[in-house]
């Protein structure tokens, strides 16, 4: 008898690449709850959260057969849910709060003009704090934010320790932090949703 909660993500993949259901059931029991946080974390909506997860599950299922063993399913996973919010974002089908609160005041077009307009200007000042950042420290955090990958990861591909790859990390965003007075929280969420 086979007992899937032993095996490796990728002998996992390897398994639902055959269309091994089990497998897939596996990999759903390990990633579900914390895709599920990491998702109403960035949405602040339980049900988009859910929703998002369950797509990015249907989507694997779908294309379990084009998957390589090689791959990182925990960097894939997060990436694909990442992406999914980021979509919703896009096409506006989230709640903005704030813009809520202010719908009654302020003429709705007006506001969400002002809003494109203050987000791109925060877009183009935080690229340009990051620019200007060391040459080491920038690579590392933008393979950090953008490529959505782990320090052990990023030490690997550049030859430093993970410690390192952290203590790069946390200075820029310190750096980031102190040039815009915003709480970390917020930073984060920026820096999660600016393509």
């Amino acid at each position: 008898m086979i007992i899937h909660s032993t095996y490796t993500d990728q002998n996992l993949l390897a398994l639902l690449r055959r269309g091994d259901h089990k497998a897939f059931t596996e990999i759903y029991k390990r990633y579900w709850s914390v895709l599920y946080l990491h998702a109403r974390h960035m949405l602040r909506e339980e049900d988009q959260a859910r929703d998002v997860v369950q797509e990015v599950f249907t989507m694997m299922w779908n294309k379990h057969s084009e998957f390589q063993p090689t791959i990182n399913l925990n960097a894939y996973l997060y990436k694909s849910v990442r992406n999914r919010i980021l979509n919703i974002i896009r096409h506006g089908k989230i709640k903005e709060n704030y813009l809520a609160d202010l719908g009654d005041f302020v003429d709705r077009e007006v506001v969400q003009t002002d809003e494109l307009v203050r987000y791109n200007d925060l877009k183009r000042l935080i690229e340009k704090e990051i620019s200007n950042m060391p040459p080491k420290m920038r690579e590392v955090f933008e393979m950090s934010r953008r490529e959505g990958l782990s320090h052990a990861e990023i030490g690997e591909r550049l030859g430093i320790s993970d410690l390192t790859v952290k203590k790069q990390v946390s200075k820029a965003v310190t750096i980031l932090r102190k040039k815009f007075k915003i709480p970390l929280i917020s930073l984060v969420i920026l820096l999660r949703i600016l393509p």
